[in-house]
């Protein structure tokens, strides 16, 4: 009990981290603060799989990954990343704009949004960069 309360003010506290880091555009923050997001939520996995499959968590769909996980000729090493931490990252570049983006309507012509997807998708592709270079999984 004392343990799951710890997790749950890390995993807040990392949230928290994150915007901080999204405010202050910086990646190389933000891919550290995933692998924090990454660690909090995969530190039971003990698989040293080399071909890693990162997952972004829904709570249907999981368990068909989990029994995957468990058979044995299973040559992948799912690793969970939280949803909140890619929302967070949308919000900063997506809160100060009427963009009218849901999950089922994700183009738009106006000229601000475009540039938006612009900001992140570079953003994300630096962050990538950052990952992959602090990645100890």
């Amino acid at each position: 009990m004392f343990l799951k309360r710890i997790k749950k003010i890390t995993i807040k506290l990392n949230e928290i981290f994150l915007s901080t880091a999204c405010k202050l555009n910086s990646p190389s923050l933000c891919a550290f603060f995933w692998q924090i997001d990454l660690f909090l939520i995969n530190f039971k996995n003990t698989s040293n799989l080399k071909k890693k499959i990162l997952v972004l968590y829904k709570s249907f769909g999981s368990i068909d990954l989990d029994s995957l996980r468990n058979n044995e000729n299973n040559e992948y090493n799912f690793l969970y990343l939280s949803r909140k931490s890619i929302k967070i990252i949308f919000s900063s570049f997506f809160s100060n704009i009427d963009h009218g983006l849901t999950d089922d309507i994700y183009y738009s012509k106006n000229t601000s949004v475009i540039e938006a997807k612009k900001k992140y998708r570079k953003f994300y592709f630096y962050q990538s960069k950052k990952y992959l270079c602090l990645q100890s999984y």
